[in-house]
């Protein structure tokens, strides 16, 4: 099983929001800590074919999640690193109102984006009561966005999830779009949906 976290024990970074694989928004938002970007948030709405979502920019965007983890959800559960969580959690938590999040930590790394990790993810939410109106939180780089979206688009067929991207990489890549994939052996993002 994965180690568990609980939101109050650490600090934070930056968010986006992207509803269950039928359609959504999503939010992204830079810490004003962790880049020059210093402007307040701002909303962008995006068209694609796939449905339209909407992309939250700038400082204050992690304030945003305390509307999406409230009434709505049965629970909340937070995807991360545990460096990443170890340095920003707390902050995370706290600006987003995420009292009562349980946290799923993985490895850092492009081996962290597989189907043994898929399995040990969604059995880590079944262990700790999620269902199909439980929210997910992808808190990280490209390889937890990746997966943490994968596991959204496949979990009991399909759970709201929120891409909080901390690598400019992931924020302007994997962050958007909802592109979800893990890697199979050399392949890279052969599985996917």
């Amino acid at each position: 099983t994965l180690p568990r976290a609980d939101c109050n024990l650490l600090p934070a970074i930056v968010t986006s929001r992207h509803l269950s694989p039928t359609g959504g928004c999503v939010m992204s938002s830079v810490h004003e800590s962790m880049c020059c970007f210093r402007s307040r948030m701002q909303r962008l709405r995006v068209a694609s074919s796939k449905g339209n979502y909407d992309v939250l920019v700038g400082r204050g965007a992690w304030g945003a999640l305390r509307s999406f983890a409230r009434g709505k959800y049965t629970t909340t559960f937070v995807l991360t690193e545990r460096g990443l969580w170890q340095r920003w959690g707390k902050a995370f938590c706290r600006e987003g109102r995420l009292r009562n999040a349980a946290t799923l930590l993985i490895p850092s790394g492009e081996s962290s984006k597989s189907l043994k990790m898929v399995e040990r993810v969604a059995g880590g939410l079944l262990e700790r009561g999620a269902d199909r109106r439980s929210l997910l939180i992808a808190f990280g780089g490209g390889v937890v966005g990746d997966l943490g979206g994968f596991v959204a688009s496949t979990f009991m067929r399909g759970i709201d999830y929120i891409q909080a991207p901390t690598t400019v990489v992931a924020q302007v890549d994997s962050a958007i779009g909802g592109k979800t994939a893990v890697n199979v052996g050399q392949m890279k993002n052969l599985i996917g949906t």
